[in-house]
């Protein structure tokens, strides 16, 4: 929907406590043996709660880790392109909307982001 705005500038990898996945993420790279991803999630122990009581994610959920940079594992820094495309989470194939359908904060610096706020302001 936004493709023809990215400027591939990878701010949409980037989360500082992870890229969350689905149960049905899961289950779909358990039955495409993709053991390269299913071995960089990680289980939150506890609630993620940002500043001010804003609960992101739930203890229990599943994420894939991110870098010190905080970008996704699966981003190549280079060429700022996805490794995983074809196998990338929900959140991703649903971006630039959340799981729940609400859009995502973006930085400045995304186009995307200036593209959807150009259409909301």
């Amino acid at each position: 929907m936004f493709e023809e705005y990215c400027s591939r500038c990878g701010e949409c990898c980037r989360h500082y406590a992870g890229i969350p996945v689905t149960k049905k993420d899961v289950k779909r790279w358990k039955k495409n043996g993709r053991k390269d991803i299913l071995e960089k999630l990680v289980v939150l122990e506890e609630d993620f709660v940002m500043e001010g009581g804003i609960r992101l994610f739930d203890k229990g959920d599943r994420l894939i880790e991110t870098g010190e940079d905080k970008y996704c594992t699966f981003l190549n820094r280079e060429e700022r392109v996805c490794s995983i495309y074809e196998e990338r989470p929900e959140v991703c194939r649903k971006f630039p909307l959340t799981p729940s359908g609400t859009l995502w904060i973006y930085p400045e610096s995304c186009t995307v982001g200036k593209r959807i706020k150009g259409l909301y302001d």
